[in-house]
């Protein structure tokens, strides 16, 4: 005998659309917070990777910008060099013309106290030569 197919209310309906919103809802906030976790997760193992051979190279070098640019240069072929200057020598051009002239002044200002705390921080000649001297041996 063939069940009776019963006849389902609004409310009925209402609450089954509800429920099936609510659980895609969720399921789609569970994606998001996993993605979110994932992510992060690759962030951090990148970053403690990175970390790791910096700090096999060179202890300063982590923090230590003037190292890095070292080391870079160390590595770096003579052609990849012009071309990176060459590239961020037209950045930097582009810009400037962009800039108004109260940018202008803003970043010379800048630019000089740069320089003063470089200049009180700079190392001496025969220490730069003691570290240039490290870099190439540890080549």
């Amino acid at each position: 005998m063939p069940r009776q197919r019963t006849e389902k209310t609004d409310d009925q309906i209402g609450a089954e659309k509800r429920r099936r919103s609510d659980a895609r809802r969720l399921k789609r906030a569970q994606e998001t917070q996993r993605a979110q976790r994932l992510a992060k997760d690759r962030e951090s193992r990148r970053a403690r990777k990175q970390q790791a051979t910096d700090q096999l190279r060179d202890p300063r070098i982590v923090s230590d910008r003037e190292a890095k640019r070292a080391y870079r240069a160390a590595e770096e072929t003579p052609e990849a060099r012009a071309e990176r200057v060459t590239k961020e020598r037209l950045a930097q051009r582009k810009r400037r013309e962009a800039e108004t002239p109260g940018d202008g002044s803003q970043r010379r200002q800048k630019d000089r106290e740069a320089k003063r705390a470089r200049l009180e921080t700079e190392e001496t000649p025969e220490a730069h030569a003691v570290r240039t001297t490290k870099y190439r041996e540890a080549k």
